[in-house]
């Protein structure tokens, strides 16, 4: 595929992408979680947002409420509280989806640049021209541990390791062997974005529930008075069960 093309399709794909970072955080169900806080005291909601920043993710609704339940006993698991700790849940799930997708964005952006890289290590191979004095370069090893940041200045690209311009006069030997770095370290990318990706999507199997689950509490609770909200609902009560 040209480069162009290849940018061009990376653009949508990027946009795409962009959708899914706040796709669980419903605006009704945000305006809920507020009104509900405004309703719990201070003392209690502080320790459980720092306690929800420790919860591993992801973890179903029906786990997590065990949790909340077993660390918060003398806290009433009134609706105002399960919901509201519910959404602050679901807003640590939505950061970590975000969390995956700029890795995503970050993987596509190195793909788009080694594929341009391997284009013009490509064209400085035609032809049979040595440059008059050859240049001592030896290829670098590919880092272990990337920080994943594309960084192109006027003498190399670097991704996994830094690569010089194919264009700078080195030898067909090198070229060759700059080719054939570009190449392994796009497919090094290559495998990395279908495994983020595949990660992502499993990751996000279980956001419907939470997502659903919130909603059919809020709609549950939307005639509630003040009282109803803050009072424990009793064992199978008109409250939906956590999704299992």
């Amino acid at each position: 595929m040209p480069v162009r093309d290849r940018l061009l399709s990376t653009i949508v794909l990027l946009g795409l992408l962009s959708a899914p970072v706040c796709a669980y955080l419903s605006p009704d169900l945000a305006r809920r979680r507020t009104e509900l806080g405004q309703l719990l005291p201070y003392a209690q909601v502080v320790p459980l947002q720092g306690w929800v920043n420790e919860q591993p993710v992801p973890i179903d609704p029906s786990d997590f409420n065990t949790r909340l339940k077993a660390k918060f006993a003398d806290v009433p698991a009134s609706p105002a509280w399960t919901f509201y700790a519910g959404h602050l849940y679901l807003e640590r799930l939505d950061a970590t989806v975000s969390v995956y997708t700029a890795r995503l964005r970050g993987l596509d952006e190195a793909r788009v640049a080694l594929a341009d890289y391997e284009s013009r290590a490509h064209d400085s191979l035609r032809g049979e021209s040595e440059p008059s004095e050859l240049q001592v370069w030896s290829l670098p090893e590919a880092e272990p541990n990337p920080t994943g940041k594309v960084v192109a200045d006027p003498a190399a690209l670097t991704v996994y390791r830094r690569l010089p311009w194919p264009e700078q006069g080195w030898s067909r030997s090198q070229r060759l062997q700059l080719l054939e770095a570009a190449r392994a370290d796009r497919e090094r990318a290559d495998s990395e974005y279908v495994r983020v990706e595949s990660a992502l999507k499993a990751f996000s199997k279980g956001e419907g529930h939470w997502l659903a689950w919130l909603g059919q509490l809020a709609v549950a609770t939307r005639t509630y008075s003040q009282e109803q909200l803050l009072t424990p609902a009793p064992e199978g009560g008109p409250l939906p069960s956590p999704a299992p």
